[in-house]
């Protein structure tokens, strides 16, 4: 049954990815640019919270003596956590960058269908 969860996962990004492209074709020229420039730096910073939280992984399973299931467990609910918090966060910056409202929604939208299929994946991993 974790084919499904890997499956949604690939198929969910997918169509995240290309829901989201859909929405930036749609913005002017100013508006893309703006965008692009108001998540260059927090792209970084994500990029490196999730190095970390790999690491954190790595070191626990190959180091440490604790339960696997406990250790995917807890990474995996401090990865799906910072997937909440950083599309909150996305959302937010988007209002700030004065964003269409069409756009905002198209991004929630594609957000929400990465959201599900990551938490299936998730739930396959350790439930089924």
């Amino acid at each position: 049954m974790q084919e499904s969860g890997f499956i949604a996962l690939v198929v969910s990004i997918f169509a995240a990815r290309m829901i989201g492209d859909g929405g930036f074709r749609k913005l002017d020229n100013e508006q893309k640019l703006r965008l692009i420039d108001g998540f260059s730096t927090p792209r970084l910073y994500s990029a490196i919270a999730t190095v970390l939280l790999l690491v954190l992984f790595w070191y626990l399973i190959s180091q440490t003596t604790l339960d696997q299931r406990t250790i995917l467990l807890w990474t995996s609910g401090l990865a799906l956590a910072s997937f909440i918090e950083r599309g909150i966060w996305k959302q937010r910056k988007l209002s700030k960058l004065s964003m269409p409202a069409d756009y905002i929604r198209t991004f929630f939208l594609a957000q929400v269908v990465a959201l599900i299929g990551v938490a299936w994946f998730l739930f396959s991993i350790l439930f089924l």
